[in-house]
């Protein structure tokens, strides 16, 4: 797991390399300054089954200074101009049918701001918020109709920084200390914690 997670990283970091150097100017190297950093999410409360109108809270509250993977050093990476999340909501109808089902709920924003997105019936996408050296999101979904759902929060990559020209870094997301219930899915038992899907059922 941790070495599939590493080539993942590795893969990643490639592929910027190449994105971000391309606007950068020639003078400056992209390549002295790019990141890459893990943020936990919390998933609240943490049931595999809730009603309708209840709410699941998702929750990032993570320093500006992280580590980073690369160098193995902490690092300042306060004032990011793109960092956030797309969120995908599906309802599991089968191992091969997944329901666009972004609708089927109602949010509650505490912090972040929303953005608008190119498939509103599957996704919902935020960008985080700063706030006294931590970077803070946390968003309600309270579900109208029952069945059986998975929303899964997207890493973010090739984020920058707002006084800094090229400055990028990729942020890697991962579920902290949260059951995900794989098991609501055909065949998903088994699968180990981390990465951002969370499974539930609506009664």
């Amino acid at each position: 797991m941790v070495i599939n997670k590493k080539i993942q990283l590795i893969g990643i970091v490639v592929v910027s390399v190449f994105t971000v150097c391309g606007h950068c100017k020639k003078s400056v190297n992209c390549r002295n300054n790019l990141y890459a950093f893990n943020i936990g999410i919390i998933g609240n409360p943490n049931l595999n089954s809730i009603n309708i109108n209840d709410t699941i809270w998702i929750e990032i509250n993570e320093s500006t200074t992280l580590l980073d993977d690369l160098s193995g050093r902490m690092s300042d990476f306060s004032g990011a101009e793109n960092l956030g999340s797309v969120i995908g909501f599906g309802e599991i109808i089968s191992s091969t049918q997944i329901r666009d089902a972004a609708n089927d709920f109602k949010y509650k924003l505490i912090y972040g701001t929303e953005t608008s997105n190119v498939n509103p019936l599957r996704f919902r996408e935020y960008l985080y918020t700063e706030i006294s050296g931590r970077y803070r999101f946390k968003l309600g979904i309270v579900p109208q109709k029952t069945g059986v759902y998975r929303f899964t929060v997207s890493d973010a990559a090739n984020v920058y920084k707002k006084k800094f020209d090229c400055h990028y870094a990729n942020f890697h997301l991962d579920f902290k200390n949260t059951d995900q219930h794989f098991y609501l899915f055909p065949g998903g038992a088994g699968t180990p914690p981390g990465g951002g899907s969370y499974y539930f059922k609506v009664k």
